[in-house]
């Protein structure tokens, strides 16, 4: 047989052993693209990936004009993987909050809080870190300015600020989680604008998260 017939037989059974179409004489070797990686091997997600979670948080305690309640909240928030300057994104990317909404009242209805993301994550500090990769570990720390309304029956209904921003963290086994626990790490005083007194104060919350990992935006 031919050298060459050899050697285009030899490239066919390669291309088939990689899942590749087999290529015809005179034509490039070409595997068909695909979109970013969803998840990367290193655990992280795909640079541009957008990724929605569910979250829940029970019996969360709120400081409101010096009074204590707890709220039972639900809600949703949307994250989107960046590439993190000065990191390998195979070692850690930056999530962009594009979307946070948590809402929640007392058990007797009387009081109504919604908690969304304060304008736009402009400049986002949130990370996702693999600590480690056998077995794997990785770190999600997120920030995220926050902006609180408060409904109470038979009175108007008021918007407060963050004073500074809510930090989440958490330990995960893979990304996006399944039911993992995000712990807030600083109590969060909420104010109205234009003032500097605490109107209210978010003191502790651990908020349960699970989602999908959905295509490149």
């Amino acid at each position: 047989m031919p050298s060459r017939q050899r050697f285009l037989l030899a490239a066919c059974a390669a291309s088939l052993a990689l899942g590749l179409s087999p290529v015809a004489e005179g034509s490039a070797t070409v595997a068909h693209p695909q979109s970013a990686s969803v998840v990367q091997r290193s655990g992280l997600p795909g640079i541009g990936i957008e990724v929605p979670t569910t979250m829940t948080a029970v019996d969360v305690p709120l400081e409101l004009d010096g009074v204590l309640v707890k709220v039972n909240l639900r809600g949703r928030m949307r994250q989107r993987a960046e590439v993190l300057p000065g990191e390998s994104p195979n070692q850690a990317v930056r999530l962009r909050t594009t979307a946070f909404h948590l809402e929640g009242e007392t058990a007797d209805g009387g009081l109504r809080v919604l908690f969304d993301l304060d304008g736009t994550d402009a400049s986002p500090a949130s990370t996702l870190r693999v600590v480690s990769s056998f077995p794997l570990s990785l770190e999600e720390t997120d920030v995220i300015p926050l902006v609180a309304t408060i409904r109470k029956a038979g009175q108007p209904q008021i918007t407060l600020h963050s004073v500074r921003p809510a930090i989440l963290t958490a330990t995960l086994r893979v990304f996006p989680p399944q039911g993992d626990d995000y712990q807030l790490q600083n109590p969060v005083s909420f104010v109205v604008p234009g003032t500097t007194t605490p109107a209210a104060k978010l003191l502790a919350l651990t908020i349960k998260r699970g989602g999908n990992v959905l295509s490149p935006q």
